[in-house]
């Protein structure tokens, strides 16, 4: 048993990424092509980003097809990049359009209903409700009709109203014209905030250290799921990058853990050209609730607790049929959901804020694990050195102490020697060396001073034993 991580992150037709209400921030165009432009090795912002070496172990698969990413050249990458985002591009430059010419529609539209409302004459007003609520274009004639009825009737100020009606048809019949090229193309009307391009990447977690799955598999898995549950969404790209690990086994191969693919998914639907993506997985989601869950109310786009149960429901989808795929294809693992402990929950969150970061700047990406580890490899260098000072500085202290220790054996040995010699001198004195003296008190005098100076040996002596404890060098 062990775990994988599955990744989604959607693309919006806005230019950038915006914040939420809730601090979370989308992605837009520009995140779309920097992505692309990591995922397809169009450029690398960084030495670390991934492994120039083991570029031949990338693959890609494009219009059908299955082929080593080293084959395609740079100009023919930035070719596919640009068939992705450049529609995106287009809807936003088509929503820009569309915004203005309903506009200049809506203030022409005011001055028209101005008109029918202090207009007396019953046929004008007819015809002009006419045209007002039309949503095809006006041909000529019809205009020229509704010209010369204000021209023949008795009314104030004709040109004026002639003029404003004219206003009214070519702005209507711009906005008209251009929605029916959008129908022409098989598109709808785009808002820039719809999903334009969904990412999803799986791999198993370096720990895990699995590296026997092939890289068809690998891709074919992810690509098999969306033409299974989302099959109006066309798989736009799949890329396998093999030089992203992140260790060697040993010095003469390299480990696949670590290794996986993306996917791009196209948000708009090929049936109905609507950029519904997230409208189909709760229409899925609904169906898995009903048949699974039956007692369970069915979800509400735009409930933040409905959201919350798709995104289960869609995980446990994904945890199913990747480990179908997996026995179906002969593998021995069985993936499960991570435990919800405190320490998990606070890595998921890390996490899922990183998917608002660039590639290169996230914390759960390969550059800053190997960043990690050179600081790490740094650190454990900076501790070596720290040790080798701290062990000539050790040898230094011992040679002292040793250096310490007999200075002490000499001082105690001289002691005791000069104490034992004084003893046998006191006791050797004959009487003739005391009463060679003039006096009682002469030899009272003599016999203290003995004393005293045996006193100080022995206290001299007690000083170094203590000394010699403490590890101080006593004073002279």
């Amino acid at each position: 048993m062990t775990t994988m991580i599955w990744k989604n992150l959607n693309y919006t037709g806005q230019s950038t990424g915006q914040k939420t209400k809730t601090g979370a921030r989308t992605a837009g165009i520009k995140q779309l092509k920097s992505s692309l432009s990591h995922t397809l090795r169009t450029v690398s912002k960084n030495d670390l980003e991934f492994n120039k070496d083991l570029s031949s172990e990338n693959l890609i698969f494009f219009d059908g097809k299955y082929i080593k990413l080293d084959e395609v050249s740079i100009k023919e990458r930035e070719d596919i990049a640009a068939a992705i985002y450049q529609p995106v591009q287009n809807n936003l430059k088509n929503e820009d359009t569309l915004r203005d010419l309903k506009r200049d529609f809506e203030i022409q539209s005011r001055k028209i209903k101005r008109m029918i409302k202090s207009e007396e004459n019953q046929e004008i007003t007819e015809m002009l409700k006419g045209i007002l609520s039309t949503d095809t274009v006006i041909k000529p004639e019809q205009a020229g009709n509704l010209s010369e009825v204000i021209n023949n009737s008795d009314l104030t100020r004709k040109n004026q109203k002639i003029k404003s009606i004219n206003e009214f048809i070519e702005a209507s019949n711009n906005l008209n014209t251009h929605k029916n090229i959008i129908k022409m193309n098989n598109e709808t009307e785009f808002h820039c905030r719809s999903v334009s391009i969904r990412e999803s990447f799986w791999k198993f977690p370096v720990n895990q250290d699995i590296d026997n799955v092939k890289p068809e598999d690998y891709m074919d898995i992810i690509k098999s799921f969306y033409e299974k549950y989302l099959p109006d969404h066309p798989v736009r790209l799949i890329v396998y990058h093999g030089d992203e690990v992140l260790q060697n086994k040993n010095e003469n191969s390299v480990s696949n853990a670590g290794v996986h693919p993306h996917i791009f998914v196209d948000g708009k639907n090929k049936k109905t050209g609507k950029y519904d993506i997230i409208d189909s997985e709760y229409i899925i989601a609904n169906k898995v609730l009903k048949s699974k869950y039956p007692n369970e109310p069915q979800l509400i786009r735009g409930d933040d607790q409905s959201a919350k149960r798709m995104g289960e429901v869609f995980q446990e989808l994904i945890y199913l049929y990747v480990n179908k795929e997996l026995k179906n294809r002969k593998y021995d693992i069985k993936v499960k959901k991570l435990d919800k402990n405190e320490g998990s929950k606070v890595k998921n969150l890390l996490i899922k804020g990183d998917t608002s970061q660039p590639k290169v700047d996230r914390l759960y990406n390969l550059i800053n694990h190997q960043k990690e580890t050179v600081n790490n490899n740094k650190i454990i260098q900076k501790q070596k050195t720290e040790y080798s000072k701290y062990e000539k500085m050790l040898k230094v202290f011992k040679s002292a102490i040793s250096n310490f220790s007999d200075y002490l054996n000499t001082r105690v040995n001289e002691s005791l020697e000069k104490y034992v010699d004084n003893r046998e001198k006191i006791k050797e004195m004959k009487e003739d060396d005391v009463f060679k003296y003039e006096d009682k008190k002469t030899i009272v005098d003599l016999l203290k001073n003995k004393e005293k100076l045996l006193d100080k040996t022995s206290v001299e002596i007690e000083i170094l034993k203590r000394s010699g404890q403490r590890g101080k060098k006593p004073r002279p």
